[in-house]
């Protein structure tokens, strides 16, 4: 074996940076800045988290980062990319010290003692100063990488791409989604800019559908590149009739080139089957949260919605899991917000489309079906009247703090009118429209309120013909918002009818 003398005078560095496959890097520069910025920062070993939800772009970022700052010559010591999941670390961080740094590791050893051997190696290099960049790239278990991680050493620059929550000791960067402008650039790079133009209300629909996630964008993107007879509005109506299982949203066979290598309900499948490894009820827990609408959750309608678990319980799930995997983010005191296609995934784990046998027998399938149906019926169920008793605390006749403190509610009750009626009593079935109509009215703004009021008019009638008395009130509310308006002659019909239809009932 060579002495470590001979070792140093032919160390190589060198790179095994993954080839990045985007067409457009778009809106990061800023966190690239950010990146090097705590890269640098610290005059010990530095640790540098990107974190967050799968599709979000961590990878893509860390391989960006690697290359501009390998070719501005920020780490001469060389840039040692590792692979964490479902890999061995130690084994590549050897292969690449001997393979491509040319450093002398006795191979029979132990593996932690090659690994040891090569930190030692790499620390007596031929100069004090020469930066190494070390990428551990999609860590699940950070317990599990620190016996490989470098000495401390001011040389050792270390960054992980992780979609946990690390500890306080390491620095980290929260990856969020693009910015509107972001996206639909990176959009129009894929799709190309004139197409765009042509649809622009869609293509906003489009970003706006897709969260604004670059996985999503990415993948929407080629799949309209591979498809040049493809409108914007026609790949729409596919995205609203198939959501996550449309074939947009899947990886592409013609897309080898792509750095993500999963589609968008794959790339979730990782973190949906890590919280699932303790029991169903984190998975629960984020299908709940996923029934309200797209806007923040208060944390107490989430512990009313389920009753049969202790709320200690609960927030453990929450933080230890779904916050963890940045599969639900804190967006303020006690409010929870899903990102559009999380909530998307998470509605149709407890929604199978239809049974189905599978090569372990048809029962079983159809029993599993008819179980996730039922829990997903319960808890749809237990939001919904959850957000009821919400609406019924709006009083008729409204302050400005009431209309103030009521705002939040707004969106979850739009969402129930939309979506959920099915899984709403029949005795409370005008509520979301009544309290939506009421909350107009009071700012005085009755061209907003009077959608609500006619469409509680139809919506009770179709489900409770003129025989309950929620119909009679309908009519009646209706009646009194164009008295309000000096709509006299369009009032007096309904208050007679909803006076006849009381007399009866």
């Amino acid at each position: 074996m060579q002495s470590s003398e001979s070792v140093r005078t032919k160390l190589t560095p060198s790179q095994n940076i993954p080839r990045s496959g985007v067409v457009a890097f778009v809106g990061r520069d800023e966190e690239l800045a950010r990146v090097h910025e705590s890269l640098q920062a610290n005059d010990r070993v530095a640790i540098s988290a990107i974190a967050g939800m799968g599709g979000i772009g961590k990878t893509e970022l860390a391989i960006q980062y690697a290359q501009r700052y390998w070719e501005a010559g920020a780490y001469p010591g060389g840039v040692c990319w590792l692979l964490c999941r479902g890999a061995n670390i130690g084994t590549q961080l050897v292969g690449f010290a001997v393979g491509s740094m040319g450093m002398a590791i006795d191979t029979t050893q132990a593996l932690s003692l090659q690994v040891a051997t090569c930190w030692r190696e790499w620390s007596n290099g031929d100069e004090s100063n020469n930066d190494v960049l070390v990428v551990l790239d999609d860590v699940t278990d950070y317990d599990a990488i620190k016996p490989y991680l470098p000495p401390t050493d001011v040389r050792f620059k270390v960054l992980v791409t992780t979609r946990l929550q690390l500890g306080a000791g390491v620095k980290r960067l929260a990856l969020d989604v693009l910015t509107p402008e972001a996206a639909s650039a990176l959009l129009a790079e894929l799709a190309g800019p004139e197409r765009l133009a042509a649809e622009s209300e869609v293509a906003a629909w489009l970003c706006e559908w897709l969260g604004y996630l670059p996985l999503g964008l990415e993948l929407v993107g080629r799949y309209l590149a591979g498809k040049p007879d493809l409108s914007l509005g026609a790949l729409r109506q596919k995205l609203e009739e198939r959501s996550l299982s449309a074939q947009a949203l899947t990886k592409l066979r013609t897309a080898g080139d792509m750095t993500a290598t999963l589609g968008v309900a794959a790339a979730f499948d990782l973190s949906w089957h890590e919280i699932g490894k303790n029991g169903r009820l984190s998975q629960e827990l984020l299908y709940v949260m996923s029934v309200f609408g797209p806007a923040p959750i208060r944390w107490d309608w989430v512990e009313q919605s389920m009753t049969d678990i202790a709320p200690e319980r609960l927030t453990q799930m929450r933080d230890e899991e779904l916050v963890r995997l940045h599969l639900v983010k804190r967006v303020g005191e006690r409010r929870y917000q899903l990102h559009q296609l999380v909530r998307e995934y998470a509605q149709g784990k407890f929604s199978p489309v239809e049974p189905r046998g599978s090569g372990r027998g048809p029962f079983r399938w159809l029993e599993r079906w008819v179980r996730s149906h039922q829990i997903g019926d319960r808890r749809k169920t237990s939001v919904c009247g959850v957000l009821i008793v919400e609406a019924q605390e709006l009083p008729q006749t409204t302050t400005q703090a009431q209309i103030q403190d009521f705002q939040e509610v707004v969106p979850h009750l739009q969402y129930v009118a939309a979506n959920l009626l099915e899984w709403v009593a029949d005795d409370d079935l005008a509520w979301p429209y009544v309290s939506l109509g009421r909350f107009y009215k009071g700012q005085g703004a009755y061209g907003q309120a009077e959608p609500w009021y006619e469409k509680c008019v139809e919506v009770v009638r179709d489900r409770l013909s003129d025989a309950h008395p929620s119909v009679a009130s309908s009519l009646n509310n209706l009646a009194s918002l164009y008295d309000s308006q000096g709509r006299y002659s369009d009032a007096e019909p309904l208050y007679e009818e909803a006076l006849a239809m009381r007399k009866r009932l």
